[in-house]
């Protein structure tokens, strides 16, 4: 993705990845949620990212 720095939003996920990327155990877990939530929602992606979101405002609270 390409982002303007100042958006918060952007910060917050450039966070994110940057904390995924130092904490491999939490990638095998994120990866694990992701998988559920594509099951849970049935391809639906507004009910998809709604069920991610609270994963990522989780480690956002973590991280800051």
């Amino acid at each position: 993705h390409v982002v303007t720095r100042k958006y918060s939003k952007a910060r917050d996920q450039i966070k994110f990845r940057n904390y995924l990327r130092m904490n491999p155990e939490e990638v095998t877990r994120y990866t694990e949620l992701r998988k559920k939530n594509l099951k849970k929602s049935k391809g639906e992606r507004v009910k998809y990212r709604k069920l991610k979101e609270a994963y990522f405002r989780k480690v956002m609270k973590e991280i800051k």
